[in-house]
């Protein structure tokens, strides 16, 4: 049997030598990557509703001073890049090829 690594601990994980390849090492994983999704995706919306509303801010110049576009540019900037790191996770955990394991976030 070759061995992968379960795609939500990269514990070692059996291959058969027939049927399709687990790609958890046990149901307690496969539990916590569903719930991992179902965080990540609730993290997301709130983050995306953030986005829109510091895009909303930074496009309204006209009542705010330059310091405070400048704060909201960073802090736009910064979901961004949580958005991003988030979604790739997902990615990670829905889109993985039967068999291989992904690299540890």
């Amino acid at each position: 049997m070759n061995m992968t690594g379960c795609i939500k601990c990269g514990e070692p994980v059996e291959r058969p030598k027939v049927g399709r390849p687990p790609l958890y090492c046990g149901a307690e994983c496969r539990q916590a990557a569903a719930y991992e999704v179902q965080r990540l995706q609730r993290h997301l919306e709130k983050l995306e509703g953030r986005a829109i509303n510091l895009r909303e801010q930074l496009a309204d110049k006209s009542s705010y001073g330059k310091a405070y576009q400048a704060a909201r540019q960073r802090e736009y900037a910064f979901v961004q890049s949580e958005i991003n790191q988030h979604e790739q996770r997902l990615r990670q955990l829905l889109s993985e090829p039967r068999g291989t394991s992904p690299a540890k976030s």
